[in-house]
C-alpha cells in the first residue's frame, strides 16, 4: 500500500505540472475553436489520469490488478474535481450554445449557422470538439431516448426546408450516437420552417430559428 500511496503521489504531481504547462503554452499550437478554458482542460486531465494512473499498476496483458483500479478511481476523482469547479455548462455556453431545463425535462440548442457550413447538411468539422463536448454533457444524465429537432427560416420552399432540417438532425443524431450516447434511442426529426422562436423578418430572427434542439427527459441526475 504505501507503494501504491507513492505512485499516485508522484502522478498527481505530473499531472498538476502537466496541466501547469498547458496552461502557460497556449499560443505554441493553433486551434481554430477559442481556447479551452480550465473546465474542458480539466475533463481532459481527468479522462487522461484515469488511463494513465492505472497504466502505472498494470502488470501484465489483459490483467486488471486492484492498483488499476484505484488507478482509475483516482483519475475519476480529478475531473469530477474540475468539472465541479467550473462546469461542462459553462463551455458550451461560452461556445454558443443554450442549455434550457424545466423540472426534468431537458433542450440543448445548438445555433445552425455555427455548427453547419452554410446551406448545407454537413456538419462545420471546426466544431467537433465543441459536439464532443455536448455529448460528454449528455452523458451526465441518465435517459432513455434522445430526440434530435432540425428547424430552418422560411427563405426557400417548405419542401427543402423540411428535408434540410431532417437530414441536419439525423446528421446530429448520427454523431451523438458515435460518441456513446447511453440511449436506448436516438432519433432526428425535421420540422423546417415551422414553430419558429423569432421573426423571419429580420437576419436576427431567421438566425435564431436556424437551430438544432436536443432534448430529452432526465430519469435521474449522476452523482
Amino acid at each position: 500500500m504505501k507503494y501504491i500511496a507513492k505512485r499516485l503521489k508522484i502522478m498527481i504531481l505530473v499531472l498538476l505540472i502537466t496541466f501547469g504547462l498547458t496552461a502557460c503554452n497556449r499560443s505554441v499550437f493553433h486551434n481554430p475553436l477559442p481556447t479551452p478554458n480550465k473546465t474542458s482542460q480539466g475533463v481532459i486531465v481527468g479522462a487522461v489520469s484515469g488511463a494513465a494512473i492505472a497504466s502505472l499498476f498494470a502488470t501484465g496483458p489483459g490483467v486488471i490488478p486492484a492498483g488499476a483500479i484505484i488507478g482509475g478511481i483516482a483519475g475519476g476523482a480529478i475531473g469530477n474535481y474540475f468539472q465541479r469547479q467550473q462546469t461542462l455548462l459553462q463551455v458550451l455556453e461560452e461556445q454558443g450554445v443554450r442549455v434550457i431545463r424545466v423540472g426534468d425535462n431537458m433542450r440543448v440548442i445548438l445555433p445552425v449557422d455555427l455548427f453547419f457550413y452554410p446551406d448545407s447538411q454537413v456538419i462545420n468539422t471546426r466544431y467537433f470538439k465543441v459536439l464532443n463536448l455536448v455529448a460528454l454533457y449528455i452523458r451526465c444524465f441518465n435517459k432513455i431516448t434522445v430526440r434530435v429537432a432540425g428547424y430552418t427560416d422560411d427563405r426557400c420552399s417548405q419542401k427543402r426546408n423540411l428535408s434540410l432540417s431532417y437530414v441536419r438532425a439525423l446528421n446530429i443524431a448520427n454523431y451523438l450516437w458515435a460518441h456513446h450516447i447511453d440511449a436506448r434511442l436516438i432519433f432526428p426529426v425535421g420540422y423546417g420552417d415551422q414553430y419558429p422562436i423569432a421573426t423571419n423578418h429580420t437576419q436576427r430572427g431567421r438566425a435564431l430559428n436556424r437551430r438544432m434542439v436536443i432534448s430529452f427527459r432526465v430519469l435521474h441526475d449522476y452523482d
